[in-house]
């Protein structure tokens, strides 16, 4: 063996000496009831090395973890972290739980998964830590993961790892802490935790806008998580936000209505600066500036942010689920129409662009949302008048909207029918091809009513199976490629288009003429499953525009190219009936 290869190895032995020499010391000290930080400090001098970076969660991963990448984000979580555990050990009659919002794809739950547990059990090896997240198998890998970490890094460590346990929900120290997980809902085995790691509870939309899903998620953890709690417990929850009224807007509210209830603090950071965000911003960055300019620049974010839902931005990388930005309409969006007996007049949404629609050329509905008690504090009785056009355009014709009793729900939708008619060979006939009822409360009774009376018609149930969010998505892109038009000259338009602007997709709210707008978009994106087809085009006209696109070729629209050239003041468009693309006539028409 050559003189190199003896002294490295020699040196390899000495500093092992020396860190079980460190390690006996750390733990003689620990005994004697000193702080962490003062034995640290007290090492240092003492064997000549600097061990301070044990003291910080973002400085201990980017020593024992390799190829780690430093953003200044990640250093303010581990501040956010360090402060809050100092602060429950100095003072556990007053911990405040820190809340740590910020966007996807930050690093986030790789820092506080794999390196805070550890760190938390370098200071602590004979506490517990419980990790926990919205599925059980997600929060093994990162339990094993953490596992993992603390045995390559064992040399560096004040504990060993016990190799005996072979379940992945669960490790062991050699001085009888441990960690171990549990997934969103599921029970946690009888052991209180000093340190409960929570990240990110809700996988997806529907999860976090179903009412069912989020007061479950309230209930279980009153029940089963606060029911780990001692008296110096810290919890740490770090999430992506979706919805306002989730676990972390349930804890807020809770404390901000009671000075009795337990304490959390909220730190987001969102991935844009703004005017209204930039003096609150933990980093003190200046408006416009990106959370991790490394991974994401700000033109990035940018093009993020103009390409997708503005409520989903809002949401998940602003971490602002109830800003003015994030609801779901705007009158922007709203085009108008004017009818007689026998047409419609559809105007763009500047007024400049008219064209008529023949109302013997459309499909007409009806929409009910019924109350589900009665008396004048229940929710209103709403019936919608919707037309679908010839070329699919969504046409919000009439709303009814009243205080009524239940047992009068079938009347009423009887009457709605009726009001929409002409005259036929001296009869009476409605336009209404189909009146579709929400099946829940009075509308199911309606329902089996109108199996039994010999109206003529039955009504179709709807099933209220998502949630309202998710409802709305399909009317929220039928106004965004302006193709909702709103008949003028209605006592109930005003009331109508403030109930869409205000809605934000928050369960509970007064929303019942916004529900039946959203189920009038979702039966014109999937009308031939509710038995329309598209037996309401004409095909003669359909034909004549056939006829005509070789002529035409070079104007072909589509849908959104058209509602961009309606902005900019483009002159007349006719629409493929068949497609729902466009045409664009410089100058002419068709006939």
């Amino acid at each position: 063996m050559s003189q190199r290869n003896f002294s490295t190895l020699d040196l390899k032995r000495f500093q092992a000496y020396q860190q079980d020499d460190i390690r006996y010391f750390i733990e003689r000290q620990r005994r004697r009831g000193f702080s962490y930080e003062a034995i640290i400090k007290e090492a240092n001098e003492k064997f000549g090395q600097d061990l301070n970076w044990t003291l910080h969660p973002e400085e201990f991963a980017n020593k024992l973890i390799p190829k780690w990448k430093r953003y200044k984000h990640q250093r303010m979580y581990g501040d956010i972290i360090k402060e809050a555990v100092d602060r429950a050990e100095a003072d556990p009659d007053n911990i405040e739980h820190p809340i740590i919002t910020a966007p996807p794809q930050t690093g986030k739950s790789f820092l506080i998964g794999k390196a805070v547990a550890p760190w938390y059990l370098n200071m602590f090896p004979e506490r517990s830590v419980l990790y926990i997240s919205h599925t059980h198998s997600l929060s093994e890998d990162y339990t094993w993961a953490a596992r993992d970490f603390c045995l390559y890094n064992e040399e560096h460590l004040t504990f060993g790892v016990n190799q005996h346990t072979k379940k992945k929900s669960r490790w062991y120290t050699t001085e009888g802490g441990f960690m171990m997980c549990a997934g969103k809902g599921t029970a946690i085995p009888g052991r209180s935790g000093w340190l409960v790691i929570i990240d990110d509870l809700y996988s997806s939309e529907e999860e976090a806008y179903n009412p069912r899903q989020l007061e479950k998620v309230v209930k279980w953890f009153d029940t089963s998580v606060f029911s780990r709690m001692q008296q110096q417990t810290l919890f740490i929850i770090i999430m992506t936000r979706w919805n306002q009224n989730d676990l972390i807007g349930t804890l807020l509210d809770r404390q901000e209505k009671s000075p009795d209830a337990i304490r959390f603090k909220l730190y987001n950071f969102p991935a844009l600066t703004t005017e209204e965000n930039y003096k609150d911003d933990p980093l003190g960055r200046k408006v416009g500036e990106s959370i991790c300019p490394d991974r994401f620049t700000a033109d990035q974010y940018r093009a993020k942010r103009a390409s997708i839902n503005p409520f989903h931005f809002e949401a998940l990388w602003q971490g602002n689920p109830g800003s003015e930005l994030g609801k779901m309409f705007g009158r922007k969006y709203f085009s108008y129409c004017k009818q007689d007996q026998h047409n419609f007049y559809l105007s763009d949404v500047r007024g400049e662009l008219n064209w008529t629609i023949e109302k013997k050329r459309c499909i007409f509905f009806q929409v009910t949302d019924t109350n589900l008690k009665d008396g004048q504090h229940n929710d209103y009785h709403v019936t919608l008048t919707v037309a679908i056009g010839p070329n699919l355009e969504l046409i919000f014709v009439d709303c009814y909207r009243e205080h009524i009793e239940g047992a009068d729900t079938f009347r009423v939708i009887c009457e709605q029918r009726a009001k929409h008619s002409r005259t036929i060979n001296g009869k009476s006939v409605s336009y209404i091809r189909k009146n579709f009822v929400e099946d829940m409360g009075a509308g199911t009774i309606a329902i089996q009513q109108s199996r039994k009376m010999k109206e003529g018609f039955e009504l179709v149930p709807l099933k209220a199976d998502k949630s309202k969010r998710i409802r709305g998505i399909p009317l929220q892109e039928q106004y965004q490629q302006f193709n909702v038009y709103h008949v003028v000259g209605g006592a109930w338009l005003s009331a109508f288009e403030d109930e869409i602007i205000a809605f934000t997709g928050e369960e509970g709210g007064k929303d019942d003429q916004e529900d039946c707008a959203a189920y009038a978009a979702i039966i014109l994106l999937n009308r031939s499953e509710y038995g329309f087809g598209y037996d309401g085009i004409d095909t003669m006209h359909l034909n004549r525009m056939r006829g005509k696109e070789k002529e035409l070729a070079d104007g072909f629209l589509t849908r959104d190219q058209r509602a961009r050239r309606l902005i900019d003041g483009q002159t007349e468009f006719e629409d493929d009936a068949d497609t729902g693309d466009s045409f664009l006539f410089r100058g002419g028409n068709l006939e």
